[in-house]
C-alpha cells in the first residue's frame, strides 16, 4: 500500500471507485443544528479598525512531540542535563508567558494543532476523523494572513515532505507567502538524525532566514516552523545512547531505552530553542518567540509509561487526568528589545489568563496578538480572547472554567461559546466567500 497518509498511494492500492466513495463519505460535514449563515455574514462584514503599534518579529515553532514528561518525581536528572533546561529558564523569566495548551489529539494529529493555533478554529468541533487541513481548499482567514495585512512578511518552514497533510497547498491558503520543505530546502542525507531532518538543521534555517530578513528588509517577519526530528517510533531512534536519568522505578532495558531516546530528542529541541534565544538576546531587533508541542508522544508500549511512572494522565481517570492526555507546554517569550515596545507582564494582566495556565490550542494565536496589544486583528480572534474567559480549556466532554473547576457538564454560557465557535468554524470552512 505504501504510505497510508499519501492519498495517491491509497488510490493505487484500493482502486479508484472504492477510494473515491470512501473519501466522499468521510469528507461530508453537515451544517450544525441552529446554524445561521446570515449571522456570520454580518459579523464578518462589520467595519473593524486594526491597531498594531507593536510589531516585533515573531518566530513561532511547534515542536514534534514536545512535552514536559521529564518533569516527574520518579525521574531524576540531577546528575544529567535537564531536557528542558532552556525552556524552563525562558518560561520563568519576566519576559515570558507560559503554560499548557490542550491540543486536539494524543500521540499524533500534528496538523490539527497547527490549524487550531493558526486559525482560532477548534478541530474538535468538526467531529470528523480527517485532518482539518483536508477542508481548506481556498484562501482562509488565519494568523499569517492577518499579520501580512499588517505589513508582516510570512513564511513557513517544515523539514518534512510538502505533500504530507497537503501543506504545500494549505500554507499559501493560510497566508504564508513563502514555504520551505524537505524537497526544496533540506537534505535528509546530510542533515538527518534518526530518519528525520534534525532540529539543528531546522533552527539553522530559522535563524538564517530571520538574519537575512533583518539585514535586507525593513518589515517585520512572521516565521512558523513545524519540527520533525523527535517523531516516533522511539525504540533505537538515535542508536545506542548513554544513560541520561536515574529512577527507582524498576524498568526493563527496553523501557529505559524508549525513554532515553525520547528525552534525547527533547534535549536536542531544547538546545536549539536556547540557541534561538541567544540569537534574539544579542539582536537589537524586537523578537518574540512562541514555542509549543503538537501532542504528547505515542510510545510503542501504549499507556504503560504513564502508569509505571505514576503520571497524572489516564484516559479512564478523573476529568483532570483525562484532559492531561492532551496537554503540551507552551511559551511566549520576548527579547529585551521587544520589551521596550510592550511588556508581557502588563498585557498578560489584561489578558486574564487562568491561574492554571491551561488554555485550548485554538486560543494560542489570538492570545499572542493580545499580548502584543494588537486590536481588531479579526472578528474571530477578538471573540476567541473573550471566549477564553468563559471556557479556557476543555474537550467535547470536559469543561474547565476560569477558576480551574472541572465538570463533565457545560454551563449555558460555556455552551454558547462552544456553539459560536463550532458554527463560526463551519462558516469559515464552507460558507465564507469573501475575506476582508
Amino acid at each position: 500500500m505504501g504510505n497510508p497518509y499519501f492519498q495517491v498511494n491509497q488510490y493505487n492500492s484500493k482502486g479508484l471507485i472504492y477510494s473515491f466513495f470512501h473519501q466522499f463519505n468521510i469528507t461530508r460535514i453537515t451544517s450544525p443544528q441552529g446554524y445561521n449563515k446570515a449571522f456570520f455574514d454580518e459579523l464578518e462584514g462589520a467595519e473593524t479598525v486594526t491597531t498594531a503599534n507593536n510589531k516585533p518579529h515573531i518566530i513561532m515553532i511547534m515542536g514534534e512531540a514536545f512535552s514536559d514528561l521529564s518533569d516527574n518525581p520518579n525521574l531524576d536528572f540531577s546528575n544529567y542535563q535537564d531536557p528542558l533546561e532552556n525552556f524552563k529558564e525562558m518560561a520563568s523569566s519576566k519576559n515570558a508567558v507560559s503554560g499548557k495548551i490542550v491540543v486536539p489529539g494524543f500521540g499524533g494529529g500534528t496538523s490539527n494543532t497547527e490549524y487550531d493555533v493558526l486559525t482560532a478554529c477548534p478541530t474538535r468541533f468538526l467531529n470528523n476523523p480527517l485532518p482539518s487541513y483536508n477542508f481548506i481548499h481556498q484562501p482562509f482567514d488565519a494568523l499569517p494572513r492577518r499579520l501580512a495585512q499588517m505589513g508582516y512578511e510570512t513564511q513557513a518552514i517544515h523539514p518534512g515532505y510538502q505533500w504530507f497533510y497537503n501543506r504545500k497547498n494549505v500554507y499559501p491558503n493560510l497566508g504564508f507567502e513563502n514555504s520551505y520543505f524537505l524537497e526544496t530546502s533540506f537534505d535528509l542525507a546530510t542533515q538527518g538524525i534518526g530518519g528525520y531532518v534534525s532540529d539543528k538543521a531546522a533552527m539553522d534555517s530559522i535563524i538564517k532566514n530571520l538574519d537575512n530578513h533583518i539585514k535586507t528588509k525593513d518589515t517585520p517577519l512572521f516565521s512558523f516552523t513545524v519540527t520533525i526530528q523527535n517523531h516516533g517510533p522511539y525504540g533505537g531512534h538515535y542508536g545506542t545512547l548513554p544513560k541520561s536519568f536515574d529512577t527507582d522505578i524498576p524498568l526493563t532495558d527496553t523501557q529505559k531505552d524508549l525513554l532515553t531516546q525520547y528525552f534525547k530528542g527533547i534535549r536536542d529541541a531544547d538546545h536549539e530553542l536556547g540557541r534561538l534565544r541567544d540569537y534574539a538576546q544579542e539582536s537589537t531587533e524586537p523578537i518574540v518567540i512562541v514555542y509549543f508541542g503538537d501532542h504528547l508522544p505515542g510510545f510503542s508500549n501504549g499507556m504503560e509509561f504513564f502508569d509505571l511512572l505514576n503520571y497524572q494522565i489516564d484516559p479512564n481517570g478523573t476529568l483532570e487526568e483525562r484532559l492531561a492526555l492532551y496537554e503540551t507546554p507552551f511559551l511566549i517569550w520576548q527579547n529585551d528589545a521587544a520589551k521596550k515596545e510592550s511588556q508581557f507582564n502588563e498585557t498578560a494582566e489584561k489578558a486574564k489568563l487562568p491561574a492554571s495556565g491551561v488554555i485550548n490550542a485554538h486560543y494560542l494565536g489570538a492570545l499572542l496578538t493580545q499580548l502584543l496589544d494588537m486590536k481588531g486583528v479579526s472578528p474571530l480572534f477578538d471573540y476567541a480572547n473573550e471566549a477564553r474567559q468563559v471556557l479556557p480549556a476543555g474537550t467535547n466532554n470536559i469543561f474547565v472554567d476560569s477558576k480551574g473547576s472541572f465538570s463533565d457538564i457545560a454551563t449555558k454560557e460555556q455552551l454558547d461559546v462552544i456553539h459560536r465557535l463550532r458554527d463560526w468554524q463551519y462558516y469559515k470552512l464552507f460558507d465564507q466567500t469573501t475575506l476582508k
